[in-house]
């Protein structure tokens, strides 16, 4: 594999063995027992285990692999076209589902500050078709662990974005995409959390927001879902709902028998300009 991680340290070009990655000042990060590196220094992390918990990342994909989000899929695939061969920087990856889904046949990095979910990708996708041409790393969006111009395309798809870190690590004509939840996502699930329709205000990220980047093109992919029992529950343990609904909202959705829900989802395809 041709990707050159780089140590978050020096700087300098990380260089794989069977064992760990070194760069030439030796500084050395050992590889997981499930193929992953942890490349995110003390300084970086603002708690112990940052990022999702293993309960949130487990509750995701199951509920990713039951296929509700397939359509939102297939838009992504057609917005993005083609990415065989190329270089992909999945910036928090999670558990790897849309990784999985997307990247196959492409020369991926996959980064999260969440261990717990870099490890779940990582072991993953040794019985699917990113296994060759892969790396997970435990890394911030705020410090991506690649060199400068280095990368063809970045994904950032409901996960939090440092534009600045994206364009630097992108080559001139490489590509952002930005996908996430539009105003009516989940609208239901917020009603039933909050006992009213909290809209989505999205995510603010847009080719206004930074000289480096152009839009290229906008979608919206919004569908109705009824989830069989007990997908409620997991659909809302793998949000940010979960943490702010109260013990009895959370009982009163995770017993659900089904449950119909709007999926509502934004998709931008950036380019970064010469």
């Amino acid at each position: 594999m041709n990707i050159l991680l780089r140590c978050p340290l020096c700087h300098e070009a990380l260089t794989k063995d069977a064992h760990s990655f070194v760069c030439a000042q030796r500084h050395c990060f050992d590889l997981a027992r499930e193929g992953y590196v942890n490349l995110l220094p003390v300084q970086h992390k603002r708690s112990r285990e940052p990022g999702d918990s293993p309960d949130m990342l487990l509750s995701r994909r199951t509920f990713l692999e039951a296929g509700y989000y397939d359509g939102f899929v297939g838009a992504l695939a057609s917005a993005l076209g083609a990415l065989n061969g190329k270089r992909v920087v999945d910036i928090g990856c999670g558990e790897g589902f849309y990784a999985r889904q997307l990247c196959a046949g492409a020369q991926l990095v996959a980064i999260d500050i969440a261990k717990a979910g870099v490890r779940m990708a990582a072991k993953k996708a040794r019985s699917s078709a990113l296994s060759v041409d892969a790396e997970f790393a435990v890394a911030s969006a705020a410090a991506l662990p690649l060199h400068d111009d280095s990368m063809d395309m970045a994904l950032s798809i409901f996960s939090p974005l440092h534009l600045d870190e994206a364009a630097r690590v992108l080559k001139t004509g490489g590509r952002l995409c930005i996908a996430g939840a539009a105003p009516k996502h989940l609208r239901e699930l917020s009603e039933a959390v909050y006992g009213e329709v909290r809209e989505h205000a999205g995510h603010g990220l847009s080719a206004d927001t930074h000289a480096a980047f152009e839009l290229i093109s906008h979608r919206h992919h919004r569908e109705d879902i009824v989830l069989p029992h007990p997908l409620p529950g997991n659909l809302l343990k793998m949000t940010p709902y979960y943490w702010q609904a109260k013990p009895e909202a959370q009982q009163r959705i995770e017993a659900l028998d089904q449950f119909s829900v709007t999926l509502d989802f934004d998709i931008q395809l950036l380019e970064k300009r010469p």
